[in-house]
């Protein structure tokens, strides 16, 4: 059921490109972005979706995580021969580049 869910969102994303916002790089500090709960991938704010769709056309979100200070969400992108990416984006849908990632 959540491939399905999925598979909507990036049509849906696909539909309305022209909105995506331009990715712009916002830098936060690492010991900011500790605490984070998983989320379903529906809940996902649709900026992220079709950034994800734009930017990362071969990946989908596999797993959501949304902070519970900032309005940060983590993400764990998959491609279908397993590879995995962690990005992270804000509410907009603007990439979101840590001064400290490992830290995470």
């Amino acid at each position: 059921m959540k491939k399905h869910t999925v598979i909507i969102a990036i049509i849906v994303g696909l539909t309305s490109a022209q909105g995506v916002q331009s990715q712009e790089t916002t830098y936060q500090s690492s010991s900011d972005l500790k605490n984070y709960i998983e989320i379903p991938i529906v809940e996902v704010p649709i900026n992220i979706q079709e950034f994800v769709v734009v930017n990362y056309n071969e990946y989908w979100i596999s797993k959501a995580y949304k902070n519970v200070d900032k309005d940060i969400f983590k993400l764990e992108l998959k491609k279908t021969n397993n590879q995995t990416q962690v990005i992270f984006a804000n509410a907009e849908g603007k990439l979101v580049k840590l001064n400290n990632e490992s830290k995470i």
